[in-house]
């Protein structure tokens, strides 16, 4: 009986299980790239990772103005569900819209200087991490997950400025998520 009732669940898909494999990939990717780019940010913003040792106070609004100036997840999609006509444009139900959620980051009229890192920026919602019933579910962990990682690294006086510490991104649709490397030696 087992192995008939696990070949039917594998023949009938089953949108639950789907959508949680879907969200848990998603928060693990979500949450590597949002270390990651708290990682790349200590690198270019010299100082930054001393004034966090200094003042631990400062983390959670590191990883919020990291997650908002470089955030994990660029993009998502949404579905129409009936047909409606957005800004002159007709949609038919199931047709795909893509959101920008990077570009909204970067909006002048909702975020002042938003091309700059600003690490006591007021701390207005992210777009990358939705809001409403689109809001992530797992933006606290992440942001804490993040919050911790990068300061053990300050703690442990991680050289964020080796020359050595190189990085590209991995190639995905949606996210933007560092891979690091060392070159000539000295691996931390």
């Amino acid at each position: 009986m087992v192995s008939g009732g696990l070949a039917r669940s594998a023949e009938i898909p089953n949108p639950l299980v789907a959508n949680l494999l879907g969200l848990f990939s998603q928060t693990f990717d979500a949450t590597a790239g949002l270390v990651g780019n708290g990682i790349v940010t200590l690198t270019r913003e010299h100082g930054l990772a001393k004034h966090l040792i200094a003042a631990p106070f400062d983390i959670h609004p590191f990883v919020h103005e990291v997650a908002r100036y470089d955030p994990p997840v660029h993009n998502t999609r949404r579905f129409a569900r009936e047909a409606v006509e957005i800004e002159g444009v007709e949609l038919r139900p199931g047709d795909a819209v893509l959101v920008l959620l990077a570009a909204a980051s970067r909006d002048e009229t909702v975020f002042e200087n938003a091309d700059r890192f600003v690490l006591d920026r007021r701390h207005d919602g992210l777009p990358g991490f939705g809001a409403g019933r689109h809001a992530c579910p797992g933006e606290t962990i992440a942001r804490a997950i993040a919050a911790g990682i990068t300061m053990a690294l300050a703690a442990a006086r991680f050289d964020f400025s080796n020359p050595a510490l190189h990085w590209t991104y991995r190639a995905s649709l949606n996210g933007r998520i560092p891979k690091f490397t060392f070159t000539e030696g000295n691996p931390q």
